[in-house]
């Protein structure tokens, strides 16, 4: 198992070299997303990534939840929580978050017909 710093300098390295776009949500809280790919014609190891970034700015309540790989559970409550980050790799997980997301934001708007 790679120890946590060297995964997270990987980690910083490969978001380094992403073009990004930002974009600020406003409304009671504020809600900042960066997201950003290099495309690919495979996997990690032919360089296709996506990141999503989403950071609180002020007043976003969130409880998130991480389960591991060993089922351990990692919980952060509304007062701790800065940002999310993720970094996926491949052409397939660009597709698959994207149309995740898609679903996730059609559902947030019109409840399950929005799906």
């Amino acid at each position: 198992m790679r120890k946590s710093e060297d995964v997270l300098k990987e980690f910083n390295k490969e978001v380094d070299r992403i073009q990004k776009y930002e974009k600020m949500y406003e409304s009671a809280n504020i809600l900042h997303l960066t997201v950003g790919k290099i495309e690919s014609d495979g996997d990690w190891g032919h360089g296709g990534r996506t990141y999503i970034k989403l950071q609180d700015r002020t007043s976003t309540t969130a409880m998130i939840l991480i389960t591991d790989i060993n089922g351990e559970k990692h919980i952060f409550d509304i007062s701790t929580w800065e940002s999310i980050e993720i970094l996926a790799g491949g052409e397939t997980e660009r597709k698959t978050f994207s149309d995740a997301f898609t679903d996730i934001g059609q559902f947030l708007k019109n409840g399950m017909k929005g799906i």
